[in-house]
């Protein structure tokens, strides 16, 4: 019973709110942070108190009663604590700051790609005066954080296997810091932004002379890591608490069964245009999907109607969840920069409620690739978690993305959306081609997609307990030859970053497939909806929900 009288709700209530404030003044992992945050313009680095705040908030945390804070609190408090033993366990135990560059490099590139965001929006005045304020704090954090970085690690140590990735960061972070903050001091030399602008492209510069001069002097990380190690990091950040060795033997059940049905759903197409090959071996097979893939690629599925694109979507996520919002779309592309993936605060971080401004990820000079791209990262996928979570609460979940349950709830909304009864849907015209012939298209694209995510998932794992070289694994799974350069090079960023990505994102859907083969009275519908009804929650708590425990 939450009451005045039950001190461990009321301790809680106030460690919540503190813990929230806190978290986004001075946390570098709040994601989903949007401009009309009250706390802003309030952003600092506490380098070495990092860490001794976030001690300090498990030892208040461990004495509250998680059984005695309330219904409403307990996802909030299971959130805190999650977060907070992760944090200090890389810091204790993984040793990140000691090692690990990569992984900061990268939070490195995602906020200098924050910060062009919001240069680019200040340009086009589509920031309020005060919100000018925001973009000043965020360069000065960034500033303060890679020198920090720079005096913390130069002196420790390298690691096998990240060079190539560190020169491919160090070159994406010197493009943003060329190309548009340099380009702003020049423009506006006299400004209190083009100074500290300044004083981050030095930053810059010295990150980049650090990596050239120093880096490859280092000693190689003489402490490896067991592999207890790595189970003990992983169980903290999933919600499946599987070891390593069944995990793989799944995705290799998995591996197989994909591969036969990429095949199924490539042959019709192949068939419309050529005769049914004489099978003689594997290589006939490959010939069938990289021909279906090739036309796929061709300009007839190449589609720049951003607004039907976007309509059509709307429409269909509006069929499950009452979804009214309505919103314009506008594809960015910036030329000569390595922006490689899309960010919440390019979905956010505009004016208007009702426009949603987007970094083209393609690697392609097609302005918008296809219909797959509006399904994965805009509606149903990424911007529509990223709005519902952040519009649902008004605490930590709210900043904090539940790895879990994002990964989950989005392979249930793309395989809703891309099994939803036809006749359902009024028959429309896309670019040109009917809206069903975009939905077969889109059901190879995702498979493709759950094919690469599980050749990333072998190659992690056996990488992290075996030591096996991760290029030869994936060579040797991928047997459909679908892994290109680009894909190539995303799965060993995932690897050599070490947050595990793909294997969360795996054992979370996985984890859900499992959960509605085994409870037969549940279909997808309904699990969307507890998904919509408990947004950001861990996945034991949906299981929970199900079983109606």
């Amino acid at each position: 019973m939450n009451s005045c009288s039950n001190r461990d709700y009321l301790l809680f209530e106030e460690y919540k709110v503190s813990f929230y404030n806190w978290n986004l003044k001075y946390s570098p992992t709040t994601q989903l942070l949007k401009l009309d945050s009250s706390f802003k313009n309030k952003k600092e680095f506490s380098d070495l108190e990092y860490i001794s705040d976030l001690k300090r908030f498990l030892i208040e945390l461990n004495q509250i009663d998680i059984n005695k804070v309330g219904k409403n609190n307990f996802l909030a408090y299971k959130s805190i604590k999650e977060f907070l033993n992760k944090e200090i366990y890389l810091d204790k135990t993984m040793k990140f700051n000691q090692w690990n560059s990569l992984y900061y490099l990268n939070i490195f590139y995602d906020h200098s790609a924050y910060i062009s965001s919001l240069i680019y929006f200040n340009k086009k005045n589509q920031l309020r005066d005060f919100d000018i304020r925001f973009l000043l704090n965020e360069v000065d954090f960034l500033t303060d954080r890679i020198d920090f970085f720079l005096e913390s690690i130069k002196y420790k140590h390298s690691f096998d296997f990240q060079h190539k990735e560190l020169e491919k960061y160090i070159q994406q972070i010197n493009d943003l810091s060329s190309n548009i903050f340099y380009k702003e001091v020049i423009e506006n030399p006299n400004t209190l932004l083009s100074r500290k602008l300044t004083n981050l492209k030095e930053s810059i510069d010295n990150l980049t002379f650090w990596y050239n001069r120093q880096y490859e002097k280092l000693n190689l990380y003489p402490n490896s890591i067991s592999i207890l190690d790595y189970k003990k990091y992983f169980h903290l950040v999933s919600d499946d608490k599987k070891d390593f060795e069944e995990i793989v033997e799944s995705a290799l059940l998995k591996l197989e069964s994909a591969e036969n049905k990429l095949f199924d759903l490539c042959l019709p197409i192949y068939l419309e245009k050529n005769d049914e090959p004489i099978w003689t071996d594997f290589s006939d097979t490959i010939s069938v999907i990289s021909t279906v893939f090739e036309e796929i690629n061709s300009s007839s599925y190449q589609c720049s109607n951003n607004e039907e694109i976007l309509k059509s979507s709307q429409n269909i996520s509006s069929l499950l969840f009452d979804y009214s919002k309505s919103y314009k779309l506008d594809i960015k592309t910036v030329s000569n920069l390595s922006l490689s993936q899309i960010h919440a605060f390019d979905f956010y971080n505009n004016q208007s409620e009702d426009f949603v401004y987007v970094y083209s990820s393609n690697y392609k000079n097609d302005r918008y690739q296809n219909y797959y791209y509006n399904l994965d990262k805009i509606i149903p996928g990424d911007f529509f978690l990223y709005d519902y979570i952040y519009n649902s609460n008004k605490d930590f979940n709210s900043i904090y993305l539940n790895r879990n349950y994002f990964y989950a709830f989005k392979s249930l909304l793309k395989r809703y959306y891309l099994n939803i009864d036809k006749n359902q849907i009024q028959p429309f015209q896309i670019c040109g081609l009917e809206n069903f012939m975009y939905f077969n298209v889109m059901n190879i694209l995702n498979t493709e997609d759950e094919l690469v995510s599980l050749i990333n998932v072998i190659a992690s794992i056996k990488y992290l307990i075996h030591n096996e070289d991760p290029i030869n694994t994936i060579s040797k799974y991928d047997r459909l030859k679908i892994v290109d350069e680009i894909k190539n090079n995303f799965i060993l960023k995932d690897i050599f970053n070490y947050k595990l990505n793909s294997i969360i994102k795996f054992t979370s859907s996985n984890l859900l497939e499992n959960l509605l083969n085994d409870s037969k009275s549940i279909d997808y519908e309904e699990l969307l909806n507890i998904f919509y009804e408990h947004p950001n929650a861990s996945l034991d708590i949906i299981i929970k929900k199900v079983m109606n425990e």
